[in-house]
């Protein structure tokens, strides 16, 4: 229909007209007839999500103060947003990443991503001379509130934004084989969906902080030539992200994964590994590990085991592992005798919330998980990616605190919503 009938704040019936009807559950419009907007729809909306991980509009001032230069020599401002007439502002990833590229030898550079937009820019090509580091990151970009524009670098604000990045993107490293100081890139806040290659070169290191590479679509692979241009000192860190397959051709410096959720393959097998707090579900075959308070639920195999160590982590019976330390499911076997060792490894095994990359509770551990499991980090608090939540310390809180104030005859337990 063209208009309802409502009541008005006197029960009497007043007829509008419906100029848009909206799907809650789909998140789909349809307008009316000359009610189109002609500039576009845009909509602000909030969803749930178990931690702060993956890219998201939660705030990381302080993980971006931490690889923030205190000056840099170029920077600039994409967002799809009208801001009037101001200096570095691009309407298009692409354009930025262009410039960057044409900039000379140690050179500091931030791109700062301004909205919650999508950006449909790619393949892009993105070029690290010697000495040089770029900072890719989404932020917001509020306008000053005292002085006028323009607006200056020290105004943005790493939070409330979410960009998306459709495409693929090749990364290289162009620093001559024999440099001591080659190229860094880092990535902060983005939601990628398109594949992530470091080609041959030199590049020295390829960061990402608070991402989504989606799982289905977005695998990292890292190129390395026979002889020169083989990347020898790239160092490749994930910190708090959603990632998919990584595949190392050949040797690099190291790989480290820290409060990662993991739905991909590892491959790696010539390059060191340092896994913490990190949850993966697909198989891993890496050179040599040093991991803590992580959970592998398929196989994980380690060529060099003679070295490194695994500590208060969940890994399956058939896996090469280095030395390890209070482990499951094997602490679990040792600390019950009597009971069958198969029965107690098929018992002490991790169940997910969801393995769905697109649902809230993606790889967030279970109420029915085993409390070995639940309680198996070294303080106590749950193995894998959610470990930062405390969840498991903070519910022995509450029943602690209960325990100590409920008055006589009364009792309380926890239910758990999701």
């Amino acid at each position: 229909p063209t208009a309802l009938t409502y009541p008005n704040a006197n029960g009497q019936p007043v007829n509008l007209p419906i100029r848009v009807w909206v799907d809650p559950a789909r998140g789909r419009f349809r307008f009316a007839p000359a009610q189109s907007p002609q500039n576009g729809l845009r909509t602000d909306y909030v969803y749930g999500a178990p931690s702060m991980i993956g890219g998201g509009p939660y705030g990381r001032s302080a993980a971006v103060d931490e690889i923030m230069p205190s000056g840099f020599d170029f920077y600039r401002v994409v967002t799809k947003e009208n801001l009037g007439a101001q200096p570095n502002v691009l309407n298009n990833l692409k354009d930025a990443i262009d410039e960057w590229n044409l900039q000379p030898p140690n050179r500091d550079g931030v791109i700062v991503i301004a909205d919650s937009a999508t950006y449909a820019d790619g393949p892009i090509k993105l070029r690290l001379p010697a000495g040089s580091h770029l900072i890719i990151l989404s932020a917001d970009w509020p306008a000053p509130e005292i002085v006028t524009d323009p607006r200056t670098p020290d105004l943005i604000s790493p939070r409330n934004r979410r960009p998306v990045f459709n495409g693929d993107l090749l990364i290289s490293g162009s620093a001559p084989d024999a440099s001591d100081s080659p190229g860094r890139v880092t990535i902060s806040g983005l939601w990628l969906n398109g594949k992530i290659t470091v080609s041959q070169g030199n590049l020295g290191q390829l960061r990402f902080e608070d991402c989504t590479l989606r799982p289905d679509s977005s695998p990292v692979v890292i190129q390395t030539g026979a002889v020169k241009r083989r990347n020898r000192r790239l160092e490749a860190i994930f910190s708090r992200c959603i990632l998919g397959d990584i595949t190392v051709s050949a040797t690099i410096t190291g790989l480290t994964l820290s409060e990662c959720a993991i739905k991909g393959t590892i491959t790696a097998i010539t390059t060191p590994a340092t896994i913490d707090r990190t949850t993966i579900t697909r198989p891993v075959s890496i050179q040599s590990l040093e991991a803590s308070e992580s959970i592998f639920t398929d196989i994980l195999t380690v060529g060099r085991t003679q070295i490194g160590c695994i500590r208060f982590s969940y890994f399956p019976v058939g896996s090469r592992v280095p030395r390890a330390f209070q482990c499951q499911p094997e602490t679990a076997v040792t600390k019950n005798p009597d009971e069958p060792a198969d029965q107690v490894r098929a018992r002490i095994a991790p169940s997910f919330t969801s393995v769905r990359p697109d649902h809230p509770g993606f790889l967030r551990l279970a109420a029915a998980t085993p409390v070995e499991i639940l309680t198996g980090a070294e303080d106590e608090d749950q193995m894998g990616v959610y470990h930062r939540e405390y969840l498991s310390l903070r519910k022995a809180n509450l029943r602690f605190a209960l325990s100590e104030h409920l008055r006589i005859g009364l009792s309380a337990g926890i239910f758990d919503a999701n």
